[in-house]
């Protein structure tokens, strides 16, 4: 609930409303601008499509991190503005939480949600016009975060199909595969507590997962809401069950998830496209059975990612609203 209320806060207010109210974040934050060396920001200014933010600096400060984040991943280990200004992020989003009367996130956590502010601020600015089509290429609309090209055609065939296009125009060209998807023997019997906890040991001491591109996804990724008493198995809960009342995280077994279960680390591995959706990474694969879905969520670290869920959605009813295919093969 924190990271979508989050998401449309900044989407409607930009990242100024978060500083309002905090004289001493925003002098902070002014501060911290000066230290980025002006030759980088003013390079950045100076592209096609960025020029608008010559007149905006927190916006432009914001570019510049986004873009030391992706060239230079182990840039928040080493003494310098872009770690001091992610770490002043950190605590805008905490006060923010606390504000909202919501409760604190820590560790990978918050740093997940400072990425979707530090994405959704991206994206704010792009809506307000700064950023532009590309003019040597037509058919490609404006860059949003992490600079996907939106393609603005339509795919006919699972080779036309681009990294760009729209995954609502791609989904039902989706090669289907025959072999079947893998068994999972540990879920097969027991409560759903039992199931949970084996589930959850699994993800403890499963290794990092590659997908086909290079991008690596950790399975023990721990997920603070929940009624078990650890975080590992509340992520195990969210990929077994479901929730009946949104506004309450407590899972219940939903027989189908346990079904695909095991199915996870070969569609990560075997994945036929990669796909944006926000804040979320989608991973599809093709089975005898249906086509299965991976959630990842990003890290701090460019092409890293923490699982979230996994089901086999309805690949005909589902909306996949603003989703754009990122790797295909």
């Amino acid at each position: 609930m924190s990271r979508v209320l989050l998401h449309e806060h900044v989407g409607h207010h930009g990242m100024e409303s978060l500083l309002k109210g905090n004289a001493m974040q925003e002098r902070r934050f002014n501060q911290l601008i000066t230290q980025i060396p002006e030759a980088e920001l003013m390079s950045i200014a100076g592209q096609d499509g960025y020029r608008g933010l010559q007149s905006k600096p927190r916006e432009l400060a914001l570019e510049w991190l986004a873009r030391e984040l992706e060239r230079r991943p182990d840039i928040l280990q080493r003494q310098g503005p872009a770690q001091e200004l992610w770490r002043l992020m950190r605590e805008i989003v905490a006060d923010w939480q606390a504000r909202m009367g919501l409760r604190s996130n820590a560790g990978r956590s918050l740093d997940a949600q400072v990425g979707d502010l530090l994405e959704r601020a991206r994206d704010q600015a792009a809506k307000k016009g700064t950023f532009l089509p590309n003019a040597s290429h037509p058919d490609v609309g404006p860059r949003f975060a992490y600079s996907i090209p939106v393609r603005q055609d339509k795919p006919t065939s699972w080779a036309a199909v681009k990294p760009g296009h729209r995954w609502m125009s791609a989904k039902g060209l989706i090669p289907k595969l025959n072999d079947s998807r893998p068994p999972f023997v540990i879920v097969k019997r027991g409560t759903f507590e039992e199931k949970v906890s084996k589930v959850a040991r699994w993800l403890g001491y499963m290794p990092k997962i590659k997908d086909p591109w290079g991008g690596s996804i950790s399975l023990s990724n721990p997920q603070t809401k929940g009624g078990f008493p650890t975080e590992l198995e509340n992520r195990a809960a969210h990929l077994l069950g479901e929730n009946l009342d949104e506004r309450v995280e407590k899972r219940t077994e939903r027989p189908s998830k346990v079904e695909w279960i095991g199915a996870v680390q070969g569609t990560i591995e075997g994945a036929q496209v990669r796909v944006r959706q926000g804040s979320e990474t989608l991973y599809f694969r093709s089975y005898a059975e249906g086509v299965h879905m991976v959630i990842v969520e990003e890290g701090i670290v460019k092409d890293q990612y923490g699982i979230v869920s996994q089901y086999a959605p309805d690949m005909n009813k589902r909306n996949f609203k603003d989703a754009v295919v990122e790797k295909v093969r």
